[in-house]
């Protein structure tokens, strides 16, 4: 099970009915359950041949009275018993879309995990148009990739701010560490960008705003 799985399952609401939308192998559904944090899960996906394979992992493991496969397109097929719904390891544009396809559905569930592949200002944006408030966010590095998992409901929240949608809002932080070593990351990827191309506006701006996250992090962390 992979160190990006196993963290996945942790910011899952224990007691909650999940469902893995795009569940791949079904190794979240598998761990949920066996772990004892879902009684009951389901493990879907769009595709046929991920879904097989999800559903012979749910075999091998005996939990096929536990997790149920189903084959999905977003949250076409999904039942209506689900209360938690995990979106990771897909790309942002693919995940709006499933979340806009089911929208009063998803603004009912306890809880929504989204980890995304890319453009994660995006999603945090069209979670803040769409009245979802990040509760928590964990980011983490795998195989020497960055991965910030976001824990989100549909509920009031102030507007976040320009540098909330591109750094995260650090009151959601849940590892600082892990995190301080995401925005290092990004500021010296945006530093050697700017180098190459020359002046550049936006860039800069983000640079700034990553910086001054930095700072603010690395302030409360010495108080």
């Amino acid at each position: 099970m992979s160190y990006r799985i196993r963290k996945l399952a942790e910011l899952v609401h224990p007691g909650l009915i999940p469902a893995d939308i795009g569940t791949d192998h079904g190794l979240l559904p598998i761990l949920l359950v066996e772990s004892g944090k879902a009684e009951k899960a389901y493990a879907c996906d769009v595709a046929e041949g991920p879904l097989s394979q999800a559903s012979a992992n749910i075999r091998s493991h005996q939990l096929e009275d536990r997790i149920i496969p189903v084959l999905s397109d977003g949250f076409q097929a999904v039942p209506d018993d689900i209360s938690c719904a995990v979106l990771a390891g897909m790309g942002t544009y693919t995940a709006i879309h499933i979340l806009e396809e089911a929208l009063p559905r998803v603004q009912r569930l306890s809880q929504v995990i989204v980890q995304v592949n890319d453009d994660l200002p995006l999603m945090r944006r069209w979670l803040d148009e769409h009245g979802f408030t990040i509760l928590r966010e964990l980011t983490l590095c795998d195989h020497g990739h960055f991965y910030t998992a976001i824990d989100t409901c549909w509920k009031p929240h102030s507007q976040y701010s320009e540098r909330d949608i591109l750094c995260g809002p650090m009151e959601a932080i849940l590892d600082p560490e892990g995190w301080l070593a995401y925005a290092c990351h990004e500021l010296d990827r945006l530093a050697f960008v700017i180098e190459r191309r020359g002046r550049d506006t936006e860039l800069e701006r983000q640079k700034e705003l990553y910086q001054s996250a930095v700072d603010d992090m690395k302030k409360s962390r010495s108080i």
